[in-house]
C-alpha cells in the first residue's frame, strides 16, 4: 500500500470577513505551524504572568479608590486573589 502520509493535506475553514475560506496545508506544513502556535502560546502565558501582574494589594487598592464596591466585596476579592494562583 502506497503511503500519502507525507503528502496528506489538511482542510481548514477560515472565516474571513465573515466568509468561510478553504485553505490546504500539507500535512507536515500545519503540523509546524501548530507546533509553533504551541510553543507562542507558552511563552506568551508565562511572559504574561510575570510582566503584568500587580501585587494583590495595589489591585484591592485601585478596586477601592473607584468607590464602587463594597468594604464587604473587596474583603471577598482580597481573599479570592490570595488563594488563588494570582496571588502566589
Amino acid at each position: 500500500m502506497f503511503c500519502f502520509n507525507k503528502y496528506l493535506h489538511v482542510f481548514c475553514n477560515i472565516c474571513y470577513n465573515g466568509l468561510m475560506v478553504t485553505v490546504t496545508l500539507p500535512k507536515i506544513e500545519y503540523l509546524k505551524l501548530k507546533r509553533e502556535a504551541n510553543a507562542y502560546r507558552n511563552i506568551k502565558t508565562h511572559l504574561f504572568e510575570s510582566l503584568v501582574q500587580d501585587p494583590v494589594d495595589k489591585v484591592i487598592r485601585d478596586f477601592a479608590q473607584t468607590k464602587l464596591y463594597s468594604k464587604a466585596f473587596l474583603q471577598d476579592l482580597e481573599k479570592g486573589l490570595r488563594r488563588s494562583s494570582y496571588g502566589k
